[in-house]
């Protein structure tokens, strides 16, 4: 017997609230819980803290390791000994090659992470701690709610494009960043049919289970003939460190794929410069800028204007994609807003695949009155969901949709894309939705 928790939004009456942040609160310690208890992070003895302003998280990082660029790897370990005595060493990844560019270095035990940082910028060296990049940014949650039961009836929504008086001249791949791939929910709907990945995935059963799935099933109701592929890049419990997914990201761009979908990101503290703090995601956009791939990314649901990165750094090879609700117009009450987000797609209630079982609501603030938890199965394949998560893949099935046909790069798809967008702006807010990428 399913027991569906009907609580108040988060984010209602404003953020910041109580409610919103209990919820921030348990996420944050279940992201944390999953990357020091991943069995490759045991190993290698990860420990992860965060950066907090007042009562709000700011960021999650990695303790006593840096990364800093390729070129530098030499000279900074000579610092260190200089500095710090012995004990610095690189660290490769786990289970797979570098991330070009980056180098990531083990400090000794003890070390003043922030010290270290301080003094190889003053030396005019690239350094940066290992931040962690997840599917829950700092005031709330990505996605905003928790899945949700839907009738048996139901298709996916937003509906599949309808491609069959239009033939497509062109394959088009796009690659999602996300968690877990399930190859049972793929079989079970027909939209879903150019979707492929590798099964499972790290901690494949945890919380946001399906979460990667989901984002592909979005990206294909747009874009029906596209090669949708599902990277499992970050765990289930909802995050993944830098100096692990950099390699993943860099592994996915030698693929070549037309459009890379990425539903993760993370804040910074007020004040800091996301090109100096996010030295494995600065390099990996470099990497990008030299391709002809668009990156299109979540703008985050701490329902402010604040930037939520990588989707905040402004660059044409990367598009932010704030959440419209149903109506395609009204701006959702948990989405990031301001000038750095692009574009406004809906993120609210949208439908697609999702492995059966049972869920567990946990997203819940234990010492508010009315919070508790409860359960439901999911028996139909299917659920109802809402995010930035969810814009993000639909914008990126638009941008496929529309190269299939027109044969344009991706980034100038996007562009012509943009300009309607901007033509159906409400309140200021560029919107896309389905059948803007249809054939004139």
């Amino acid at each position: 017997m399913s027991n569906q928790p009907n609580l108040p939004y988060w984010w209602e009456p404003s953020v910041p609230n109580g409610r919103q942040r209990g919820r921030l609160r348990v996420q944050f310690d279940r992201i944390v819980e999953g990357l020091q208890s991943a069995p490759e992070n045991v190993d290698r003895n990860v420990v992860i803290r965060e950066v907090a302003t007042d009562e709000d998280v700011d960021y999650l990082y990695r303790d006593e390791v840096i990364l800093v660029r390729d070129r530098d790897v030499e000279r900074v370990l000579g610092i260190l000994r200089d500095t710090i005595g012995d004990g610095a060493r690189v660290e490769e990844p786990v289970d797979r090659e570098p991330q070009r560019g980056v180098t990531t270095i083990a400090l000794p035990a003890g070390a003043d992470l922030d010290a270290v940082i301080s003094d190889l910028r003053d030396r005019e060296i690239d350094a940066s701690k290992d931040l962690v990049l997840h599917i829950c940014p700092s005031a709330s949650a990505c996605p905003a709610t928790e899945p949700v039961l839907v009738s048996q009836d139901r298709g996916p929504v937003p509906a599949v494009a309808d491609w069959s008086p239009r033939p497509t001249d062109r394959k088009v791949k796009v690659a999602v960043i996300d968690t877990d791939f399930h190859q049972s929910v793929v079989e079970q709907h027909d939209w879903l049919s150019n979707v492929s990945g590798q099964p499972g995935g790290p901690q494949a059963d945890g919380h946001y289970r399906g979460h990667g799935t989901f984002v592909g099933g979005v990206v294909a109701t747009m874009a029906p003939d596209a090669e949708v592929r599902v990277w499992p890049a970050l765990l289930t419990s909802g995050g993944q460190i830098s100096s692990d997914l950099g390699p993943i990201l860099d592994q996915v761009l030698q693929t070549g794929p037309d459009i890379i979908s990425l539903s993760a990101g993370t804040t910074l503290a007020p004040g800091e410069d996301p090109a100096r703090e996010l030295l494995g995601l600065e390099v990996f956009r470099e990497y990008l800028a030299k391709t002809d791939t668009l990156l299109v990314c979540a703008a985050g649901n701490d329902a402010q204007d604040v930037g939520f990165y990588p989707a905040g750094l402004p660059h044409p090879e990367i598009v932010a994609v704030g959440a419209l609700d149903d109506d395609d117009a009204t701006a959702a009450g948990y989405s990031n807003y301001g000038s750095w987000v692009d574009v406004w797609a809906r993120g609210t209630d949208v439908v697609n695949g999702y492995p059966n079982g049972r869920y567990d609501y946990e997203d819940i603030d234990p010492d508010t009155p009315g919070d508790q938890p409860g359960h439901v199965v999911f028996t139909n394949w299917l659920a109802s969901w809402s995010g930035t998560s969810f814009a993000t893949p639909l914008v990126a099935g638009l941008v496929a949709a529309r190269m299939a046909w027109s044969h344009e790069k991706p980034r100038e798809a996007w562009a012509a894309l943009h300009q309607i967008a901007v033509a159906h702006a409400v309140n200021g807010r560029p919107v896309l939705k389905r059948g803007d990428a249809d054939r004139p």
